[in-house]
């Protein structure tokens, strides 16, 4: 929506999708700058932009598209407040509302320990319908108008489930059992299937994994405390 709202440029065809995606980029990587957040988040391309069969699509792997819909967010508040020649309608309100509720879903998360109280459990089950019913309603406004964009899949039918089944009824927090960890490893396991000499593989693959954890300790300060890997 921002791109085709012309926040980084003018994009009248094609050949303007590598020039406005670099801007956006440079504009992210300063946000992050700012703010001293880190993330792994590659140059935009127009792959990563528009899929063939999501459309208008960013894709982007966890902990980074949780970054990015913070960045997103604070750049569409920033055009609130100084809009210049920029028309926000409708779909531009609705975009700030469901991006809100997404981001205040993954910080409510984020603070809460694992077990939530009732408050918690409230505010987090809130936060997440706010997310689904705004990411409902762009979706019916984008098929109304022809766009290819904010498509339903399965895996929010599975986040609703989440919302009711684990965090109203068992008031667990969701965070604890997300699979962001998993899902970022699953390119690292590939390389290493791909390219260990070892045989038999398996070992070769367990080897690389204890390295990899010794490097993690090494790293985070938080992991140091945990000797037996």
């Amino acid at each position: 929506m921002l791109v085709h709202m012309h926040v980084w440029g003018r994009l009248d065809d094609d050949d303007d999708w590598p020039r406005v995606l670099n801007a956006a980029f440079d504009d992210f990587v300063q946000w992050r700058k700012i703010h001293k957040v880190q993330c792994s988040q590659k140059r935009f391309t127009y792959k990563t932009v528009n899929r063939k069969d999501y459309g208008h699509f960013l894709n982007a792997k966890g902990y980074n598209a949780r970054v990015l819909s913070e960045w997103l967010l604070a750049k569409i508040v920033e055009i609130r407040a100084n809009p210049g020649n920029l028309i926000l309608d409708e779909r531009f309100d609705l975009t700030e509302s469901t991006m809100r509720g997404v981001n205040r879903y993954f910080g409510l998360t984020e603070r809460a320990s694992r077990k939530l109280t009732l408050e918690q459990s409230q505010q987090i089950e809130e936060a997440g319908k706010a997310y689904l019913v705004g990411y409902r309603s762009l979706n019916y406004m984008s098929t109304r108008s022809g766009i290819l964009a904010w498509v339903l899949v399965p895996k929010w039918h599975a986040f609703a489930h989440v919302l009711v089944d684990y965090v109203r009824l068992l008031r667990q927090n969701p965070r604890y059992v997300h699979t962001f960890g998993d899902e970022d490893m699953m390119m690292v396991l590939k390389g290493w299937a791909k390219n260990v000499k070892s045989k038999p593989r398996e070992v070769g693959i367990l080897k690389l994994s204890r390295m990899r954890m010794k490097t993690l300790q090494w790293r985070i300060p938080e992991l140091r405390g945990h000797n037996r890997v």
